[in-house]
């Protein structure tokens, strides 16, 4: 059973701020944060955590100004079932593939059953998830399991914000897909019930003192009062007689306007507890699912007249003895006469007032004196309403799953000069006869393993593809050699041709940063690579040395180049795609902005 709680927020930072900062909080899945624990992080780190996500979100947001940029969504389990970092990043992810592409493709919800859904979120999340800034946050404040996920709703590629039309009931749809997918507990869906289920706060008090819910009792008592009922004003004479107090409200023309029922001091309304408890004019749950009979000349004035009188007791008499049954009877009888008599006499009292005023020749003194005002009945006393349970609830993180490399600033000025410049096609060389040796491949230092290289604007250089799990990464070996002379080929095998493919998919993302960064080198402190147009090298800077390079039509590729630089490259493609499109000039206020104030300070 999964809970998905929705809301559209107007601001990021706002977001953000209590989903990251939650003491235990952990992020474990998306490509708008890196994947670490909040409390493993220094003051600084924390804030310059926050500050690098909130910029991704704020720069998603500026392509495409809305009311509400931000999705966030709270996906909750239940206390007894749980899943690990892994599993709950992969559900979410999951989710919000199929959240978003529901909503493009709303036919596909009913046409598809769960094996085609499976496969078409699957496809949807590899190639087109990655087009939206998001986050996954688990918190551990409360004892059932929940994530948040945080959404920047505008698509990188097309600047088009997610559609939210009918969000929670294709997102029920989702969920009950993936509950099965995942060998959760399913539950119905909110409009296939007429009994609601209690909350997950109720659950929880449940377990923790082996006492059922106000909920669940409520219901229990409710169900059996309609057993031994046949019409409304009986079923809520059986309900007083087992300690619930119960209100319902009538317009001035004799519409019911609702009712709502109380137990040891808790409220719900009918709808809370279900529509079988409801009754609303129109819809009258009592009638329509419970099968009572309610004529609203017989007996509006009677119930009333029973919700009017005081509970005797919280303690539900034993009613099932004949002596009860047999006084609620002659109760029922009495009351019933009553409210005839009543009904009776308020009509013989309007006669004769009637008689009264036609007979009734005012004095002159009493044409200039104020009418009197009519007296009305005292109002209904409205239902104490009681504790919600529909506030959203902080979730946990956990930092076991597999997480990209935690990356620092990377300053880049780009040129504002109105040049026409043609954006480089990405190459597809052919492959070399064949590939030189090279000594066998170092460790790469951790210091290392967190510096981003790609000539980036600082707001989107954190855009990574979710990484593949580890069994559908490349696994290569790597053959030692003595020979480290790069112009000596050898004969390709099957590792050379993979990281040949790997060297044409790197010159294409460097050839597309340079491009939009309006330079022709970079040097980090992980990678060095510069095209002076003849010739394009990339170097590693711990101590592999050259890893590729295109000179003319020929491209070498160094067996020193691993699948972590090719997935670090590839990585950066479709951030930098965007930025192509916006054009340099979209990114450079961003970065004048923060030259300023620090020329300032």
């Amino acid at each position: 059973m999964t809970i998905a709680k929705i809301h559209q927020n107007s601001s990021a930072r706002a977001t953000l701020g209590y989903v990251l900062t939650k003491p235990g909080a952990s992020v474990i899945g998306g490509n708008a944060a890196d994947w670490v624990e909040r409390d493993a992080l220094t003051e600084a780190q924390r804030d310059a955590l926050l500050e690098d996500t909130i910029a991704l979100f704020d720069l998603a947001a500026a392509l495409n100004p809305i009311k509400q940029p931000v999705y966030h969504i709270a996906l909750s389990l239940p206390p007894h079932e749980t899943l690990d970092d892994e599993a709950f990043s992969e559900l979410s992810d999951q989710y919000l593939a199929g959240l978003i592409l529901s909503a493009v493709q709303p036919a596909l919800l009913k046409q598809s059953n769960d094996i085609q859904l499976a496969a078409a979120i699957e496809c949807f999340r590899q190639e087109e998830l990655p087009k939206y800034f998001y986050v996954i946050v688990r918190h551990t404040d409360a004892p059932h399991p929940h994530v948040h996920l945080v959404v920047a709703k505008i698509n990188l590629e097309t600047t088009k914000a997610i559609p939210t039309s009918f969000d929670r009931y294709r997102s029920q749809i989702v969920l009950r897909s993936l509950e099965r997918q995942h060998g959760l507990s399913v539950q119905a869906n909110s409009w296939e019930v007429d009994r609601k289920a209690e909350s997950t706060q109720q659950a929880q008090a449940e377990i923790k003192t082996g006492q059922p819910s106000v909920h669940k009792r409520l219901q229990a008592v409710l169900d059996a009062a309609a057993a031994r009922s046949q019409t409304v004003p009986a079923f809520i004479e059986q309900a007083q007689a087992r300690g619930v107090e119960v209100q319902m409200q009538f317009t001035r023309t004799g519409k019911s306007k609702g009712i709502s029922y109380s137990l040891d001091g808790v409220a719900f309304s009918g709808h809370a507890l279900g529509t079988r408890y409801s009754f609303k004019e129109g819809d009258p749950g009592l009638v329509r699912h419970l099968g009572l009979s309610y004529a609203p000349e017989r007996d509006r004035v009677l119930i009333q007249t029973l919700c009017r009188r005081p509970v005797a007791s919280a303690t539900p008499p034993q009613i099932d003895s004949p002596d009860s049954t047999q006084r609620l009877a002659m109760e029922h009888q009495r009351l019933r006469a009553l409210a005839l008599q009543q009904q009776a006499e308020a009509a013989a009292d309007e006669d004769e007032r009637q008689a009264k005023t036609d007979s009734f020749v005012p004095l002159a003194s009493q044409l200039e004196s104020s009418p009197i005002a009519p007296t009305e009945p005292a109002p209904i006393s409205p239902p104490w309403v009681g504790r919600s349970d529909s506030a959203l609830e902080p979730l946990p993180v956990v930092a076991e799953a597999l997480q990209p490399p935690l990356s620092l600033p990377t300053t880049v000025v780009l040129e504002t000069a109105a040049t026409a410049t043609q954006a480089p096609p990405v190459l597809s060389q052919p492959l070399p006869p064949g590939l030189p040796p090279a000594p066998p491949t170092p460790t790469v230092p951790p210091a290392h393993a967190s510096q981003p290289d790609i000539p980036l604007p600082p707001a989107a250089r954190r855009l990574a593809s979710v990484p593949p799990p580890p069994h559908h990464q490349p696994q290569m070996t790597l053959t030692p050699t003595d020979n480290p002379d790069p112009s000596v080929p050898v004969a390709a095998e099957p590792a050379p041709l993979e990281r040949a493919a790997w060297g044409r998919d790197i010159v294409a993302v460097i050839k597309l940063a340079l491009f939009v960064a309006q330079q022709t080198k970079h040097e980090g402190t992980r990678y060095r690579f510069a095209d002076d147009g003849q010739t394009l090298r990339l170097e590693a800077m711990d101590g592999r040395g050259l890893l590729v390079q295109l000179q003319g039509e020929r491209l070498w590729v160094s067996p020193q180049l691993t699948a972590a630089d090719h997935q670090y490259f590839q990585a950066q493609r479709a951030p930098l795609a965007a930025l192509q499109k916006q054009g340099p000039t979209r990114v450079k206020p961003t970065v004048d902005k923060r030259k300023k104030g620090q020329e300032g300070r």
